[in-house]
């Protein structure tokens, strides 16, 4: 299961995606960091353990590979590309990486095996259903933005 540390806060329930084998995509529409940071958060897990993660935070957005819950969040961490800066722009190219380099970033995080049951349409179906549901939560960081639990 994804690793939700103490003291922050998630709105928008959690929506996960299985896709195929043990192989599970997950989001949190709106997770709030105690340093007043925050934004969606969606990732994949194998086996239950966390190993990719994306913090589609805006300016402070960041994700992580190799092995979230292997690694921890300091050693996993990697910076988003220089430009994608806003929220739209992180999640755009988070979804790109789940969709286009899911088996190589896995591979790369020691779950070689765990690819080989992955199935594109359920990958496509994830990809779909975590776009509907930013859709529909989309007023959520916005709104925390207002009350001052996220600083931009």
């Amino acid at each position: 299961m994804a690793t939700r540390i103490p003291g922050e806060i998630y709105w928008g329930g959690e929506a996960r995606f299985y896709l195929g084998g043990d192989v599970v995509a997950y989001l949190w529409p709106c997770r709030i960091l105690r340093q007043g940071v925050g934004g969606p958060t969606l990732g994949i897990e194998v086996g239950g353990k966390e190993v990719i993660r994306f913090d589609c935070h805006g300016k402070q957005g960041h994700w992580h590979d190799r092995g979230y819950d292997k690694l921890g969040p300091s050693a996993s961490r990697r910076s988003f590309l220089d430009g994608l800066t806003t929220v739209k722009q992180q999640i755009a190219w988070s979804l790109a990486q789940i969709d286009f380099r899911l088996n190589l970033l896995l591979t790369e995080a020691g779950h070689s095996i765990a690819t080989e049951a992955i199935n594109p349409k359920l990958v496509d179906f994830a990809i779909a259903g975590i776009e509907q549901r930013l859709k529909k939560t989309g007023a959520l960081r916005p709104r925390a933005v207002r009350q001052g639990l996220i600083k931009e």
